[in-house]
Parts: structure tokens; C-alpha cells; sequence
């Protein structure tokens, strides 16, 4: 039973009871990512962004990160080209997801994100209007990105940023997306410094390494 307090102000029932739902469903073992979007209807970008970031958190072998970016931009360059709707690949609306693992996803993250969600409402709902969405989805885009590459320790927090996000376009909450996107940028330049760094004191050491054989 989906109580009152599970529900944003529009009567939308929250994106963690339509997950909840999802995950507890006593159909199929799988759902796939296409029947996801359909059932959260015209919330489709925030949706796919948060399917996206919960791959990234899921337990999962090597290349989630690769596969979460690649969902998240997806719906991140659509946002650019100003698409109200995310269109899906027939490849990744035939994503299977089990559910028991959406269930244990929601086990794991689900009291953080009813927190956020208490916490959000629809507000500055000006910037879910272009041209500021199309900035956003260059933003989400710069992070899918950064996501997909394989920088350890990382995906994490950026899959958390990218949570964010979604539950803040889910929700029209615009303050909460705008704080999602300037966190977005600071994680953008703070890993960019990281790799600049880190190539540097590599070429650093070639040329030390280059140097007796001259």
C-alpha cells in the first residue's frame, strides 16, 4: 500500500515506490529497461538517469561504469537536441534488469533516496523550460561521460551525483538540479586534475626513464 506521504504534491506517486513496485512485481524474474520507462510515463529522461545510476551501484563485473554512462548519455545528449521523451535503442529499451536486484538496489540506497525525496518539491520550475534544459543535459552529457571512463574509486559518488539528478528532474524540483549540475562540474574539474596529473608525472617518468640512454 502506497501511503499519502509517498506522494510528491502532484499525487505522482515517488520514483522509489514505482521502483518498489517494480522490483516486487510476481511476474517475470526480468524487466527491461523499456517497460521501466513506460511505467514512469512522462518522467522518462529522470527515469533513464536513474536507471543509469543504478547500474553504477549495483554489484556488477567490470564495465558497469562503461554500460551507466552510456545509458545516462543516451538521455543526457536527447535532453540536448531538446527531446521532451527520451527515445531508446532497441538494444537498451531490450536491457534486462532482475528484479531482485532493483529490490536490493532499493535496500541499499532506498533511505537515502526517501530522504531526498522528502526533501524535494516542485520549484524553479523555469529551468525544466529550454534553453536550460538543453544546458543541463550538456552537463549530465560532460558526466556520463567522466562515468563511463575507467578512473577508480569513482563510480560511487559520481553514480550518487547522477542519482541526484534524476530524482530532482523526476520530481521538478529545479533547485535540487541545479545543485546536482554544479556538483556535476566540480567532480568534472576535480577528476580532470586528477588525470592532468597523473599523465603528467607519467611523461615524467618515461623521461626520467629515457634519460641515461642518451
Amino acid at each position: 500500500m502506497i501511503h499519502g506521504s509517498n506522494h510528491p504534491r502532484d499525487g505522482r506517486p515517488r520514483a522509489s515506490v514505482l521502483l518498489a513496485s517494480i522490483a516486487e512485481a510476481p511476474a517475470e524474474r526480468f524487466v527491461t529497461l523499456g517497460e521501466i520507462v513506460t511505467a514512469f510515463g512522462i518522467r522518462a529522461h529522470g527515469v533513464v538517469l536513474l536507471l543509469a545510476a543504478m547500474v553504477g551501484f549495483l554489484p556488477s563485473p567490470v564495465g558497469a561504469g562503461t554500460l551507466s554512462g552510456a545509458v545516462a548519455l543516451v538521455a543526457a545528449l536527447q535532453m540536448v537536441a531538446g527531446r521532451e521523451r527520451p527515445w531508446l535503442p532497441r538494444r537498451l529499451r531490450d536491457l534486462t534488469l532482475e528484479r531482485r536486484a532493483i529490490a536490493e538496489f532499493l535496500e541499499r540506497r532506498g533511505g537515502w533516496i526517501a530522504r531526498v525525496e522528502r526533501l524535494a518539491s516542485p520549484r524553479f520550475v523555469e529551468v525544466f523550460r529550454r534553453p536550460w534544459t538543453r544546458i543541463a543535459g550538456l552537463v549530465i552529457s560532460i558526466h556520463a561521460v567522466i562515468i563511463a571512463l575507467p578512473v577508480p574509486l569513482t563510480n560511487y559518488p559520481l553514480s550518487a551525483l547522477l542519482l541526484l539528478t534524476a530524482i530532482a528532474l523526476i520530481e521538478d524540483d529545479g533547485r535540487l538540479l541545479l545543485i546536482g549540475l554544479i556538483a556535476m562540474l566540480i567532480a568534472a574539474f576535480l577528476i580532470a586534475g586528477i588525470a592532468g596529473g597523473l599523465f603528467m608525472t607519467a611523461i615524467a617518468m618515461l623521461g626520467l626513464g629515457a634519460g641515461p640512454g642518451h
